[in-house]
């Protein structure tokens, strides 16, 4: 029964194909990862969900000779993020969840890019993700990696931007601006993607993660964004 059980697991992680959907950032950017390999595509206009989300998804499928029928599971940055771009890539995700119903990964944008900071810095074991809110505000959180498995240490939590922790942590902010109050902090960084990557594809592959144990994703029949909220919202 064990050996059955492990090979079962073995094809679930191994066979499965993902379609990843990213809105939460300026530039849409969609994703296919199964044992083929990784791929992606991002949208060319900024702040252009609604317009372009769609035809990139269909892009990349045909591309691939995929269509949706061959998707096992999606894979959904659901944020926190801006609240339309999150809103139409919920929209465009819940209506594919309608034609060919599949459980919907849940990878927090902030996970992601701890996932990509830490794997580039080996020997960094914490990393602090910012994300730029409302009115000088900020959202932080703190992950760890050890035996490459992704671990949210300290949970998500919205302060002033001059009020960031100042304990000597890797920092990065999530793009496209670094606060000018940071620009001379030696411990403080704008994330930079490698060339070819997109916020979809780091999905995908944390989506990818999860199935073998070495992230802990939610995993939803419906699709639930994340949103920026503002400080006061905090607090109630």
């Amino acid at each position: 029964m064990a050996f059955l059980s492990i090979i079962i697991i073995f094809l679930l992680i191994f066979v499965m194909r993902i379609l990843a959907i990213d809105s939460a950032e300026s530039q849409s950017s969609v994703a296919l990862l199964s044992d083929d390999g990784l791929f992606t595509q991002s949208a060319e206009q900024v702040n252009a969900h609604a317009k372009v989300c769609l035809s990139v998804i269909d892009a990349l499928l045909t591309d691939r000779g995929w269509t949706l029928a061959d998707v096992d599971y999606y894979a959904y940055a659901h944020g926190p993020g801006s609240y339309t771009g999150l809103r139409v890539g919920a929209g465009v995700l819940q209506g594919l969840h309608l034609v060919h119903p599949k459980p919907i990964v849940h990878i927090t944008s902030a996970a992601a890019y701890a996932h990509a900071v830490l794997a580039m810095h080996l020997f960094s074991r914490y990393v602090r993700i910012v994300r730029n809110a409302y009115g000088g505000a900020c959202y932080h959180c703190v992950y760890s990696m050890a035996d490459e498995k992704l671990k949210l240490e300290r949970a998500p939590a919205m302060s002033e931007l001059d009020a960031l922790p100042d304990d000597g942590m890797m920092t990065y902010f999530i793009p496209p601006l670094l606060p000018l109050e940071y620009k001379n902090n030696k411990g403080v960084h704008l994330f930079e993607a490698r060339s070819g990557q997109t916020q979809a594809a780091r999905v995908a592959q944390l989506a990818w993660q999860s199935f073998s144990g070495k992230y802990e994703a939610e995993i939803y029949d419906k699709v639930q964004p994340l949103y920026l909220k503002k400080a006061s919202d905090w607090q109630n």
